[in-house]
């Protein structure tokens, strides 16, 4: 750890894990923007923008209601999409090396393709684990930045199809 970080699991004041949540779906929201633009990802970001409103839902009811186990999926859930993210980046740019042959790179992206069809299902496990059984208090509201975004994101699909 550096900068005087520290792993969730020793936080005490909710305030604290407040913070770490709060920068967490920063980081979603950013990650989500960046997501490459090749039809290689087409499936793998409709996938992590819908764990995205997922986690952030858990993430919100976490501040209120904290639960160590739902916080460990969301983590386990957050890893399997790391790593089936990093799988498809190699393919860009012709594996960003001459080195790697065309039947290499066609390798990568079958696994990478066989990676979102397993990413499908666990996403559908946890929103049916966690998400669907997550009792909360009062319909669930969306905060500003989260409007601000999803507003933003729709305007840019717009002027991207001419409407």
């Amino acid at each position: 750890m550096k900068n005087g970080q520290q792993p969730l699991d020793v936080c005490d004041e909710s305030s604290t894990l407040n913070q770490h949540l709060t920068e967490l779906k920063e980081v979603l929201y950013k990650c989500e923007i960046k997501i490459p633009r090749m039809s290689d990802f087409y499936k793998f970001k409709k996938l992590f923008t819908s764990f995205v409103t997922d986690a952030i839902i858990i993430m919100d009811y976490l501040k209120e209601n904290w639960d160590y186990c739902l916080l460990r999926e969301i983590n386990d859930v957050t890893e399997n999409v790391w790593n089936v993210f990093v799988g498809g980046v190699r393919i860009q740019d012709n594996g960003h090396d001459p080195q790697f042959t065309f039947s290499q790179l066609q390798d990568w992206r079958q696994t990478f393709n066989n990676d979102i069809d397993n990413l499908e299902l666990t996403l559908d496990d946890f929103k049916i684990k966690v998400i669907d059984n997550v009792q909360f208090k009062e319909p669930y509201e969306y905060d500003e930045n989260s409007k601000e975004i999803l507003s933003a994101i729709m305007n840019s699909y717009y002027l991207t199809k001419g409407y």
